[in-house]
């Protein structure tokens, strides 16, 4: 198989993806201001893994970057109401797998099964004592980084972008709650 031309790595193309990396690291960094906790690296696994599910389900990539907003709203949303950010998630991953198989998008049973396992692990991290639960919760987001340059190098499912976006905000945020999980500073 012969690559595509434009796909060829330059300098400028080089330059260019390395923008989404440091917004990445920008938004991880910022996430982690207000202090760590398991949820630091829970509820990135939970908007990332909604994100991949939604472009997956609806087959159409863009939609990665509109569930990225629906989701922090839903992390928000149930911080307003009391209600649990992880469970409002959870139901929103279960309607975009209903769409996703009605629809019969190939890529549903995939992104449904990184969403149950990254965002399975850091939920049940949650319910651990506060030091195992950051630690579990911080691999798990490392672990989530690798998921991402599988889909950046196939550039399938979402765009170049949120991959790349989500590899610096991944482990930026989960090595910084893995350095205070071992640590004993979060």
């Amino acid at each position: 198989m012969t690559a595509h031309p434009d796909s060829t790595p330059t300098p400028w193309r080089t330059s260019i993806a390395a923008i989404p990396v440091l917004v990445g690291v920008a938004s991880g960094i910022a996430m982690t201001q207000g202090g760590v906790s398991a949820e630091s690296s829970a509820i990135p696994a939970g908007i990332a893994t909604l994100a991949y599910l939604a472009a997956g389900a609806l087959g159409s990539r863009w939609t990665a970057w509109a569930a990225v907003a629906a989701g922090t709203a839903l992390v928000v949303l149930g911080e307003l109401l009391g209600a649990t950010w992880w469970h409002l998630i959870a139901a929103a991953g279960t309607v975009l797998v209903v769409v996703g198989v009605a629809r019969r998008q190939r890529a549903t049973a995939l992104e449904a099964g990184g969403m149950v396992g990254y965002f399975g692990i850091a939920v049940a991290a949650l319910f651990l004592s506060p030091a195992l639960g950051l630690g579990l919760a911080a691999l798990t987001l490392i672990a989530h980084a690798a998921w991402d340059a599988y889909h950046l190098a196939r550039d399938r499912v979402v765009p170049r972008s949120l991959a790349l976006w989500c590899i610096g905000l991944d482990v930026t945020v989960g090595i910084l709650c893995l350095w205070f999980a071992l640590t004993g500073l979060g």
